[in-house]
C-alpha cells in the first residue's frame, strides 16, 4: 500500500528583533527581545507529537525577525511560502506582527487561492469575527490556546470533515456565513510536549523562554489573557525540571519565565525552587520572572532568595489613585512598597514598570508618579535596577479593548495598538506626558521608555528625518506656523550636516506654552524639501524665516519671492538696523525681530504687543519696545530631547549658552542633552559658541557635567577658545575628550603651548585661526554649494563643477541652450573670476543676476 499523500502546513510568525543599543538605553520590548516565537514552536511540537497526524503533515515553521515599526515583511517571504506549495498556512499573531502577517497571507491568497489560511494568537483570537469580516481571504481564527484547536482543525481538514466540531474556532463556511464554535477546553499542561526536548527549537542565544504556567487570577484591565482560559494552571514541577536540565546540558545561561507571575501560590513556588535546585545544582542558570507584589510574603522571599535572579519584574503601573482603580489595581501604599523593595534586596535586581496613558491618569498624575519613583530611587540606592515606562497599548481581549467605543479610544492603525487619543486623553495631553517622561528619561538613567515613545516625539522632526509615520492628531484644524531657515554652511567644517538649530529652539519655547501649542500647529521645512509641496499641504498662516545674511540665500530668496506668502516674519537680526535693512530688502515681510526672538514671537502669537519688533505699516516701518532676553535659558525646552532634531551620522552641534548677555544652560540641561547624544550614537559634539567660558568655576562644572553624562568618554568635543581662559582652565580641559580645538585670537607662546597640549593628549592638532589664512578654493565651493540645487535660480541649471589646486570651473546652463563657464581662482587672498558664454548669449539682466548671486554667496567679496 502506498503511503498517504501528505499535506503541507506552514506555521508563520514574527518576533521583535531588538536593535543593538547602548547599555542603559535599551528600548523596552519585554520578553519579545528573545527573538523567537515560543508559541509557534509549541504548536509544531503538538502536531509532531500527535501520532495520527505525524504521517499526514509536513510542517514548516517560519519564525521571522521583525524590527520595531516594521510595516511589511517583504515579498521574499511570500515567494518562499508559495514555493512550498502549502495546503494550510497558520499565522501566530501578536500585536507587533499581526498586520504584517495578514498582508503576507493576502499576497499568498492572490497567488494560490486554494490555500487554507487561518490565524490565532493573542491579537487574533479576541477579535476573530472582526478579522474574518475585514479579511475575507482568511478562513478561520483560533480563539484562546492554540494547541488543541490546531490538532482538531488538522484532523478535520485531513478527513475532509466540517469544522463545526473544532472547539475554539471561528470560521467561514463555503457560503460565506461565519460560525463561532464553543470555546475549547484548557490545554493539559502535564502532557504538553516541549519544543526544546523534541529538538524542534534551539534558542538563538544563551537565553531561553520557559513557560511554567498559564492563566492569571487577576483581571488587570490593560492586560490581555487568552480567551476564556484565565484559570491558573501549572506545568508539573517534574516537567519544568526536565526542561531546565535540557537548558543546562545545552549551554543555556539565562531563563525567562513566560508566566504572569511565579508567586501566586507559596506551595507552588516551593516546588519550583526545589525543581531548579535539582536541575541545576551548580547554579549555572540565572532567572528573570514577574512577581505580584500584592501576594508577596516573607516566606516567599526566603524561597526566592534561593533562585539566582537576573531580574525581578513588578508592575506598579501608576501611583494615581483613579488610574489604579480603573486599571483594576489596589490602592498604592508607599510604606508597603518600600518594605517590599527592602525584602527584594535579598532576591535580585528589581525592575518596576509603569504605564503612560492609563484611564484616570493625567499629565499632572504622571509627573507625580515619575517624580516620586525617581526620588525614591535616589533615596534608596540599589533598591531598583530599572524603571520602565510603557506606553499604553489597547490589546485585544483586555478590559480596555472591550470598552473601546465607550472610552473613545483611538489607537495606532497598524502594528501594536498604542493609544493615540481617548475621551480622557487628548492628543495634546499625551504629547505633554510624552515630553515630561522623555525629560525624566534623560535626567534619570534608570528610567527607560519604549521605542514607540521616541518615534511619537520624532513626529516633530522635519518630515525627511522621521522614521515611522504616526497620526498623532486625526483631524488637525489648527493654523500652521512654518519655520524655515538658512543653513550655516560653516557646520560642514566639523563634519556636521547643517540643520536649523535656531528654529528648533524657537519652536520648543513656543510649544512649551499650553495656549500657544493648542492654538497652532508648528512645522519645520528643510532646504532639501519641496517647499511648494509643503505649502500646498500645510497652508501656513505664519512663515517664520531665520536669516543669516543679507541678501538671503538663493533658496530662501526664491521662497520669499515666488510663493504665495502668508504672514512672513524674519527672525535672527542682531540689531534694529539689521532688522530694518531686511524689511527694506524683502518687501513681502510683515515683521522682523531684532535681538532674541522668543519673547517677541510668544507675544505676537498671543496677539499682544511684542518687544524687539519692526513691523510694516502703510506709512512705513514701525519699531516696538526694545527686545527682551530670557533670564534663564532653561526656559527653552531641549529641542533634542523633544524630538525636534534627529540627525544621521556621528556628529551633532550644540550650544553651551548665548553671548549677549552671557548666559549658559544649566548643568542638568546639558547632562540630559549629552545623554540624548549618547542614545543617538553620536560620537562627536561640536560646540557652536564663540568660546568656552573663561570663568574657571563655570568651565569646571561644565567639564564635570560632560564626564558625568558620558563616563566612558564615548563622545569627543570640538570647541573654540578665545585666549581669555587661564592656564588653569586649559589644564582642566585636558580631562575632556577633544576632537578639534580652535584658537580664535592671538595668544602668547606659553598659552598656545598649553592649548596644543590639550589637543596632543587626544591625538589631535589645534586649529589656529589667529594666524592669517589665505582663501582656499574648497572654502569657496562650500559657500557656493546652494547653487548646486536645480531650483536655486529660475531659468538657470547647474552643470558639472571641477576644482584643481586653487582653481575651479563652474558650468551653468541658461534655458538648456546656452552654456556659461565661470572660472574662479584665489590669488593673494583675492577672488578672481571670468565668465565665458558659449552659444546664444543670455539676457544681460540674467547674467548680472548670476554674478550678483555668486558675489552674495562669497560673503560680499567683489569679483574682479
Amino acid at each position: 500500500m502506498s503511503p498517504p499523500t501528505k499535506l503541507t502546513l506552514v506555521l508563520l510568525g514574527a518576533s521583535i528583533q531588538r536593535e543593538t543599543e547602548l547599555p542603559g538605553y535599551e528600548s523596552l520590548s519585554d520578553f519579545a527581545s528573545e527573538n523567537y516565537n515560543l508559541a509557534l514552536a509549541s504548536l509544531e511540537a503538538s502536531v509532531r507529537n500527535t501520532s495520527d497526524l505525524t504521517n499526514h503533515f509536513d510542517v514548516h515553521r517560519i519564525d521571522l525577525d521583525i524590527s520595531q515599526g516594521t510595516q511589511t515583511l517583504g515579498m521574499d517571504v511570500v515567494h518562499h511560502i508559495v514555493a512550498l506549495e502549502p495546503d494550510l498556512v497558520g499565522l501566530s499573531c501578536y500585536c507587533w506582527s499581526i498586520d504584517a502577517l495578514v498582508d503576507v497571507a493576502e499576497e499568498i491568497h492572490q497567488r494560490a487561492n486554494d490555500v487554507f489560511l487561518f490565524a490565532g494568537g493573542p491579537s487574533a483570537g479576541p477579535v476573530a469575527k472582526k478579522l474574518l469580516l475585514e479579511r475575507p481571504f482568511i478562513s478561520a481564527v483560533a480563539r484562546g490556546e492554540g494547541e488543541n484547536t490546531l490538532i482538531a482543525l488538522l484532523r478535520a481538514r485531513r478527513n475532509h470533515q466540517s469544522l463545526h466540531t473544532v472547539q475554539g474556532l471561528t470560521w467561514r463556511a463555503s457560503d460565506g456565513v461565519l460560525h463561532e464554535n464553543p470555546d475549547g477546553e484548557p490545554v493539559d499542561l502535564s502532557t504538553l510536549p516541549s519544543a526544546y526536548q523534541l529538538g524542534i527549537l534551539r534558542p538563538p542565544s544563551t537565553s531561553m523562554l520557559l513557560e511554567t504556567s498559564r492563566g492569571c487570577p487577576f483581571q488587570c484591565r490593560f492586560c490581555s489573557c487568552m480567551g476564556a482560559n484565565r484559570r491558573l494552571r501549572y506545568v508539573p514541577a517534574h516537567r519544568v525540571e526536565e526542561q531546565l536540565r535540557w537548558a543546562v546540558e545545552h549551554g543555556i545561561r539565562g531563563i525567562k519565565f513566560a508566566d504572569t507571575a511565579i508567586n501566586f501560590q507559596t506551595s507552588r513556588l516551593r516546588e519550583l525552587t526545589r525543581a531548579i535546585h535539582r536541575a541545576d545544582p551548580h547554579q549555572t542558570l540565572r532567572f528573570t520572572y514577574f512577581l505580584k507584589p500584592e501576594r508577596l510574603t516573607l516566606e516567599q522571599i526566603d524561597l526566592l532568595a534561593q533562585i539566582p535572579s537576573d531580574e525581578v519584574i513588578i508592575g506598579t503601573e501608576s501611583l494615581t489613585p483613579a488610574a489604579r482603580a480603573l486599571a483594576g489595581k489596589p490602592p498604592f501604599s508607599p510604606e508597603t512598597f518600600t518594605e517590599q523593595l527592602s525584602w527584594l534586596q535579598r532576591v535580585g535586581p528589581v525592575t518596576c514598570s509603569f504605564i503612560l496613558g492609563l484611564p484616570g491618569d493625567s499629565p499632572e498624575g504622571l509627573e507625580q508618579t515619575l517624580s516620586w519613583i525617581c526620588e525614591f530611587d535616589d533615596n534608596h540606592p540599589g533598591y531598583l535596577h530599572v524603571i520602565c515606562l510603557f506606553w499604553l497599548a489597547v490589546l485585544p481581549g483586555s478590559g480596555l479593548h472591550a470598552r473601546h467605543n465607550e472610552l473613545g479610544l483611538r489607537c495606532s492603525p497598524r502594528g501594536t495598538p498604542y493609544l493615540l487619543q481617548s475621551h480622557e486623553h487628548s492628543p495634546d495631553a499625551l504629547l505633554t506626558m510624552a515630553r515630561q517622561a522623555i525629560e525624566r528619561h534623560f535626567a534619570h538613567p534608570k528610567l527607560r521608555v519604549e521605542h514607540f515613545h521616541k518615534e511619537y516625539l520624532a513626529q516633530d522632526a522635519p518630515a525627511p528625518d522621521r522614521t515611522i509615520p504616526i497620526l498623532r492628531v486625526e483631524h488637525d484644524t489648527r493654523p500652521t506656523v512654518l519655520f524655515v531657515g538658512e543653513l550655516d554652511e560653516s557646520f560642514r567644517d566639523f563634519g556636521v550636516t547643517p540643520y536649523h538649530l535656531r528654529g528648533a529652539q524657537l519652536r520648543a519655547f513656543l510649544e512649551k506654552h499650553n495656549d500657544i501649542r493648542q492654538a497652532y500647529r508648528f512645522e519645520t521645512a528643510l532646504e532639501s524639501e519641496n517647499i511648494v509641496e509643503r505649502f500646498d499641504n500645510l497652508h501656513p498662516q505664519w512663515l517664520i524665516a531665520s536669516c543669516l545674511r543679507l541678501p538671503p540665500s538663493p533658496w530662501l530668496e526664491s521662497l520669499l519671492t515666488q510663493q504665495k506668502i502668508p504672514r512672513l516674519l524674519l527672525e535672527g537680526a542682531s540689531s534694529l538696523a539689521q532688522a530694518e535693512a531686511w524689511m527694506t530688502a524683502i518687501p513681502s515681510a510683515y515683521a522682523a525681530t531684532f535681538g532674541e526672538s522668543e519673547i517677541a514671537l510668544r507675544a505676537l502669537l498671543r496677539g499682544q504687543p511684542a518687544p524687539g519688533l519692526v513691523t510694516r505699516q502703510p506709512h512705513g516701518l514701525v519699531r516696538s519696545d526694545s527686545p527682551q532676553t530670557l533670564a534663564d535659558l532653561d526656559d527653552i525646552p531641549s529641542p533634542f530631547q523633544w524630538g525636534f532634531i534627529r540627525r544621521p551620522g556621528s556628529t551633532i552641534a550644540m550650544q553651551l549658552g548665548r553671548p549677549s548677555p552671557p548666559r549658559t544652560w544649566s548643568d542638568e540641561r546639558i547632562f540630559r542633552d549629552m545623554r540624548w547624544a549618547l542614545e543617538q550614537r553620536h560620537t562627536h559634539v561640536v560646540w557652536l559658541d564663540d568660546s568656552l567660558p573663561s570663568d574657571p568655576s563655570r568651565l569646571g562644572t561644565w567639564i564635570d557635567t560632560l564626564r558625568r553624562a558620558d563616563p566612558q568618554g564615548s563622545i569627543r568635543h570640538s570647541y573654540r577658545l578665545d585666549g581669555t581662559q587661564s592656564i588653569a582652565c586649559l589644564k582642566a580641559l585636558r580631562a575632556l575628550p577633544t576632537h578639534t580645538l580652535t584658537v580664535t585670537a592671538t595668544v602668547d607662546p606659553l598659552w598656545l603651548s598649553e592649548a596644543e597640549g590639550i589637543a596632543h593628549a587626544w591625538g589631535q592638532k589645534i586649529r589656529n585661526l589667529s594666524k592669517s589664512h589665505l582663501l582656499s578654493i574648497d572654502q569657496l565651493m562650500r559657500k557656493l554649494a546652494p547653487l548646486r540645487r536645480s531650483d536655486a535660480l529660475a531659468g538657470w541649471s547647474p552643470g558639472p563643477w571641477h576644482t584643481q589646486d586653487q582653481n575651479a570651473r563652474l558650468e551653468f546652463f541658461w534655458k538648456r541652450d546656452t552654456l556659461v563657464h565661470i572660472r574662479l581662482s584665489t590669488q593673494d587672498n583675492r577672488i578672481e573670476a571670468s565668465f565665458e558664454v558659449r552659444g546664444e548669449r543670455p539676457p544681460e539682466e540674467q547674467l548680472d543676476r548670476l554674478r550678483r548671486v555668486i558675489t552674495r554667496l562669497l560673503s560680499g567679496k567683489q569679483i574682479a
